[in-house]
């Protein structure tokens, strides 16, 4: 039995190696493999309309004070501490408030916090929110300057508002702080472009763990070929709508119905804004007549659209009733899964197909520190302790593929390659994506575009009409 000094150093030892701090930096790698090519190729910026400066705070590299090389017990392989680690029991009795949207892998960070808890004596107390309340709940918390939460979790196109308020700590002195040991962590790891997308004003102020955007799904048992035009799209949704299967799904509910008329505006070679960000553009003739092919596939679309988000989706196709769907990758997570689909190993994921050219939003999900928070350096290495390569890369495995991660050290690795091979498409789907642009408006042109999207799918009004209702309202938004 190991004495209790012993056991402290153990749980020492296992904090550093799950965190990275005693991994030798891998330096800036490549992001995935070409499809059906073993080498690898980088996820490059997705298109914006106003793109945020590209500074990468520099990280020092610092080796701690009579660190020393260590050989591996297994084969004699040396690994050398390459990077200072902190001090972890000075935050020991320290106590975090970590607020977050629901999801699998919010019980996954959730699993992972009494190991944190013993390695660092730091109590993590975290508070799960349906994703629908998240944003208002965070905006009240903000705007009073209250100091109840010392974590949270982002998505990029909430950071310009957050930004504007000040609401969030930057990040970047932490980063370039020797005593967290910043090479290890390694944020040269995370592509450019999904660091940025995480800055508002040159500064970082949040650590992207996954990164979104949408793909076809399809069924190999009753598709041969899927589609790569709307043309074939709507074809082979017609062929499919029979014997209780329906074409295609659609989820056109608050909070999602926006991004989805995104993408197909998008793939008509249409655009949200002007470049200066001041004047409604969705509107044009491009936006018509993607507004109006999403329309022309309601008879052939699973009941219930403007009440569906994608989970709901997913879960609809996994009971068999749904050919084609708009997913996020990590979706195929519940339709291979046994115990919640009924078309396992029947499932494949594809572009989203294209009037013009596959074009889908880009967007990430992020770890960040609230401006009032009172214990950001303890925060700061729940961050590290939760995003770092070894994590991470844990994450996806354990979620079995249920997140497409940020780091290129997990999405080049061969094994994770092998095994979700949806991770090809969305790189290649972020190589021609799109990225909302960085103002605060964001939030309401979402509600905006879904509520008179919502309206034109019920034959309330016209395509053009809501488009216009929409562009109305939102630009008079941007003036403020």
């Amino acid at each position: 039995m190991l004495d209790p000094t012993a056991k402290k150093r153990l749980n020492r030892r296992r904090f550093l190696q799950l965190s990275g701090l005693t991994v030798a930096a891998a330096g800036t790698s490549l992001a995935l493999a070409a499809c059906g090519d073993a080498t690898a190729t980088a996820v490059p910026a997705a298109t914006t309309t106003a793109a945020s400066a590209a500074t990468t705070a520099a990280a020092s590299a610092t080796t701690a004070s009579g660190a020393a090389a260590t050989t591996a017990a297994s084969g004699g392989a040396a690994t050398t501490a390459a990077a200072a680690a902190p001090a972890l029991r000075a935050y020991a009795g320290t106590k975090l408030r970590f607020i977050r949207h629901s999801a699998a892998d919010a019980d996954w960070m959730k699993a992972q916090l009494p190991a944190f808890k013993e390695a660092t004596g730091i109590d993590v107390t975290i508070e799960l929110v349906p994703y629908a309340d998240m944003h208002n709940k965070l905006v009240v918390e903000f705007a009073a300057g209250s100091s109840t939460y010392d974590l949270t979790t982002v998505p990029d196109f909430w950071l310009a508002e957050f930004g504007q308020g000040n609401w969030l700590k930057p990040l970047d002195a932490y980063v370039a702080d020797p005593k967290f040991g910043p090479e290890a962590f390694n944020l040269k790891d995370i592509p450019e472009s999904l660091l940025n997308s995480n800055k508002i004003n040159s500064k970082l102020l949040a650590v992207p763990w996954k990164f979104n955007t949408l793909t076809l799904f399809y069924r190999t048992d009753l598709i041969q070929e899927p589609p790569k035009t709307w043309e074939e799209w709507k074809k082979i949704a017609t062929e499919q709508t029979k014997n209780g299967v329906y074409g295609v799904g659609l989820s056109l509910g608050a909070t999602t119905a926006a991004e989805e008329f995104l993408d197909f505006l998008y793939s008509n070679n249409g655009r949200l804004l002007a470049d200066d960000n001041k004047t409604a553009l969705f509107n044009s003739p491009e936006g018509v007549e993607a507004l109006e092919f999403m329309i022309s596939l309601m008879p052939f679309a699973a009941p219930g659209t403007t009440s569906r988000h994608y989970d709901d989706s997913a879960a609809i196709m996994g009971q068999g009733k749904i050919a084609m769907e708009m997913l996020i990758p990590y979706h195929m997570n519940t339709l291979q899964n046994p115990q919640k689909s009924t078309v396992v190993d029947k499932i494949k994921t594809v572009r989203f197909p294209a009037k013009q050219k596959s074009s889908t939003k880009v967007n990430t999900w992020a770890l960040a520190i609230p401006a009032a928070s009172k214990n950001a350096e303890a925060a700061y290495l729940l961050i590290q302790y939760l995003l770092s390569p070894q994590n991470l890369k844990k994450m996806v495995t354990d979620l079995n593929g249920g997140i497409v991660p940020s780091r290129n050290s997990s999405l080049t690795d061969s094994s994770i390659r092998a095994s979700y091979p949806q991770f090809v498409v969305a790189a290649e789907a972020a190589r021609d994506g799109f990225t909302y642009p960085p103002i605060p408006q964001i939030s309401i042109i979402e509600q905006s575009l879904a509520k008179n999207i919502q309206r034109a799918i019920n034959k309330e009004v016209s395509a053009k009409a809501a488009l216009d209702a929409a562009a109305n309202e939102i630009n008079e938004q941007l003036k403020k």
